[in-house]
């Protein structure tokens, strides 16, 4: 459906889904920093997939997790985020 819109009438504009629309530079901001996290928690599941046993692991843990802590308090109680009134 989409597809054949685009291919008839390539300026008429399409549709997009509530969550695909990006408004403001901060909605931008929070939806990149959201899709970091996700990819720390990936990138740190990667390691323990292939962790032998021999290494210490629990550094690089602590360090993402203070990581994605950070982000959080951030995106949550930051400049423009939802904790202050908003």
């Amino acid at each position: 459906m989409i597809r054949r819109r685009a291919l008839f009438d390539p300026l008429q504009p399409i549709d997009k889904p509530s969550w695909l629309v990006v408004r403001t530079l901060d909605d931008l901001k929070a939806r990149l920093l959201s899709i970091t996290i996700v990819l720390l928690a990936v990138l740190f599941l990667g390691y323990v997939a292939v962790w032998d046993g021999t290494g210490n692991i629990q550094g690089l843990g602590v360090a993402i997790a203070l990581v994605i802590a950070a982000v959080t308090l951030l995106l949550r109680w930051g400049p423009h985020g939802a904790g202050n009134g908003e």
